[in-house]
């Protein structure tokens, strides 16, 4: 502000600088209309994603049900988009509420020469590789294979680096990839991918230093339970065929030497009808929101898609081609019910399959967030467990031999 006693003097070059007798003063910046043509930018981009996201809905919906009119695809289709919006907002949020976590996702972002591997043509088929090394085949490393979750339609790779991250350190090989979720495709899509994602680190782990004997494969939530479905129908398909095992698709559930679930909710059909019951918001139920429905194809095929129920309902299942199956639950899941666990492990061992529930404290999130090493109150409780069945010896119990020739092609059928 020009005093009384302040004499302006013009510049002689133009250049906007406001000089007084004593002192020069800049002129006012543009940075506050800087700032708005960013945030304006961002809004753009994110009403572009967000109409993407419902296009994409709209085309899934009348694919998997043509008989309901456009009007109701196009209303369904808005609601999952805007869920979806507000799930990546929420991961925004937990950044913000648990910046050193954050700081390590975003740290596991620079890895540029184990990032992006491409197992398939989808935009999301991709994966990044943690604790890989080019040693010679004697020390070849275990390896996990993490399949994120996020009710089949939320988050990606990105957000489940620290899984990665934390078992790199105690000498695991772990293949974290994105997969097609709703709107990008439904179960059949998840479970393409799934299969690819296996077959992909079998004919490529070794040269990244991982043991393709030694496959663990591990999801959360809706990843636990696509995992689970993946296995299950692999093993109906070579106990209807026993004499193509090792020469196609059918066998890519021979690869993996253990499972380890935690909290998933393996009967769709239960966990349908627990979301009827469970409010997200007053008057909002989950299941009216939940893209469990359409990426399943309606009520009328839960029981299609549901390990437990395929378990049970499958009279020529053989336990010899599933694999180990370690169910990790906390106890206070107020998302996904512990019994999930408790029912599935019941039918696989009336066949005489090997399950075994682990109780944990805590609920749905904080036992993901003890494996990422961001949870001190579980986080070696977890770390023993998981790494006890991902670094016992290769199991001695009598599997099925694979054959040489095996075909690595991307699937394209399912039960």
């Amino acid at each position: 502000m020009l005093g009384r006693r302040d004499r302006v003097v013009p510049s002689p070059r133009g250049d906007g600088v406001v000089r007084h007798d004593d002192q020069l003063q800049p002129a006012p910046t543009s940075s506050a209309s800087n700032c708005l043509k960013v945030v304006v930018a961002l809004v753009a981009w994110t009403t572009w994603q967000h109409l993407l996201q419902v296009y994409q809905g709209v085309v899934l919906l009348r694919k998997r049900f043509p008989h309901q009119s456009w009007i109701k695809a196009i209303r369904s289709s808005w609601v999952y988009a805007t869920i979806v919006f507000m799930g990546d907002a929420g991961n925004l949020v937990f950044g913000l509420a648990s910046p050193t976590l954050a700081l390590r996702t975003l740290a596991c972002t620079l890895r540029l020469s184990t990032k992006d591997f491409s197992y398939g043509p989808h935009e999301r088929n991709v994966l990044d590789l943690y604790g890989t090394s080019s040693k010679d085949e004697d020390d070849l490393k275990p390896v996990v294979i993490f399949i994120h979750g996020g009710a089949w339609a939320l988050s990606s790779k990105f957000h489940y680096g620290a899984v990665g991250e934390t078992l790199e350190r105690h000498g695991v090989v772990t293949v974290v990839p994105s997969y097609r979720t709703f709107p990008h495709g439904d179960v059949e899509e998840m479970l393409d991918d799934l299969e690819a994602i296996v077959k992909w680190t079998v004919a490529n782990i070794a040269k990244h230093g991982g043991d393709p004997t030694r496959i663990t494969l591990s999801g959360h939530s809706s990843g636990a339970q696509l995992c689970a479905l993946m296995l299950v129908q692999a093993a109906i398909r070579c106990s209807a065929d026993s004499t193509q095992v090792g020469t196609n698709d059918r066998s890519v559930g021979l690869h993996v030497q253990a499972f380890i679930g935690l909290c998933g909710p393996y009967d769709i059909t239960d966990h349908y009808e627990f979301e009827r019951h469970r409010a997200i918001i007053p008057y909002v139920r989950a299941h009216a929101i939940s893209p469990l429905h359409p990426s399943f194809h309606g009520p009328r095929h839960f029981h299609t898609f549901s390990p437990p129920a395929l378990v049970l309902d499958s009279p020529l299942l053989q336990a010899s081609f599933l694999p180990p199956m370690y169910l990790f639950h906390g106890e206070d899941d107020f998302v996904v019910p512990f019994s999930a666990s408790e029912k599935f492990a019941t039918h696989l061992n009336q066949i005489g399959a090997t399950a075994v529930v682990t109780p944990f404290p805590r609920g749905h999130v904080e036992i993901l967030l003890a494996l990422m090493d961001g949870y001190p109150e579980l986080n070696a409780m977890m770390l023993q467990s998981f790494l006890a069945v991902v670094t016992a010896p290769r199991s001695s119990k009598k599997r099925p031999n694979l054959r040489q020739g095996v075909d690595h092609s991307i699937p394209k059928s399912h039960l």
